[in-house]
């Protein structure tokens, strides 16, 4: 029967235990759709977070649309590897991926995107936008300012991450290279797998589901600075240049020629000067390429 099915909901949890149950239930209230899959991919939680879903699923009176796949790693994957995992569990056509902290703003969400794809054969991801909720002063805003629709490809997505909200997706990844297993940014190099096989729509009119930040949020933990997600960034993309064999050469040095200059803006904020000089050379060299 899964084999049959239009899509797959992927819920990706790690350490969620106050909000897994908001995740859950949010998922049951989606209205006029056909029967999907839910597949649970649990990471070795250390708070609890696995026995709250086993007393979900028994207690939780579900729908007959809905089918009910639990994954509970014995050991933890990491986010990357248990994303990677899931999506290879799922038979749907489509997948909506969510993490267990967040939750869909409306019952409609489902029912928006598959029609959506449904009716735009040329698109591989379709991406709406997501109310942030800042939780430790209850500050809400949206996640994606522009207001402009966008129509993306592959260089786009090099040059930063404007996917985001709620977000669907073709099922057409079965297999992740040990490029993708080893990196940190596991909806992004998705992302770059799938722009191979069409458009990606960026629609910041709808809202698809809310985003928690909170402290113990992968967002919210990552204390790195800015220098260091911008050079983290610039040698992420080396490493895909030549997997992403359907980008041009000169797409590629567009998008690293932003980040160099991204990165040397932020050095000279900073006063790094030495650091800063060392960007400029790299930059120039960039431009003469």
């Amino acid at each position: 029967m899964c084999k049959e099915m239009l899509l797959s909901v992927l819920v990706i949890t790690y350490n969620n235990k106050d909000y897994i149950d908001q995740c859950l239930n949010s998922i049951c209230l989606q209205k006029h759709i056909d029967p999907f899959e839910l597949i649970i991919a649990e990471d070795c939680s250390t708070d609890g977070t696995k026995s709250i879903i086993k007393d979900w699923l028994e207690t939780k009176r579900l729908s007959g649309n809905i089918h009910v796949t639990a994954i509970f790693n014995d050991t933890n994957q990491g986010v990357t590897r248990n994303f990677a995992n899931g999506v290879l569990a799922c038979k749907g056509k489509y997948i909506i991926p969510i993490a267990g902290d967040d939750y869909f703003a409306s019952p409609y969400v489902f029912a928006h995107l598959l029609d959506y794809m449904e009716s735009h054969p040329e698109v591989v991801i379709y991406s709406i936008n997501a109310i942030q909720y800042f939780q430790n002063d209850h500050r809400i805003n949206l996640l994606i300012q522009d207001d402009s629709f966008k129509v993306l490809r592959t260089k786009d997505l090099l040059v930063g991450n404007p996917v985001g909200g709620g977000v669907i997706f073709r099922n057409l990844v079965r297999e992740f290279p040990s490029i993708y297993l080893e990196s940190e940014a596991e909806d992004r190099q998705m992302w770059y797998m799938l722009s191979q096989y069409g458009e990606i729509h960026l629609n910041p009119w709808q809202i698809g589901k809310v985003y928690r930040r909170h402290g113990a949020s992968i967002t919210m933990r990552d204390k790195r600075s800015r220098e260091e997600k911008i050079k983290l960034r610039i040698l992420d993309n080396e490493k895909w240049r030549e997997y992403l064999f359907w980008v041009t050469p000169e797409e590629f040095d567009y998008a690293q020629k932003v980040h160099y200059a991204k990165l040397l803006r932020e050095q000279i904020r900073r006063f790094k000067l030495v650091s800063a000089y060392k960007t400029l050379r790299a930059l120039k060299r960039a431009n003469s390429i």
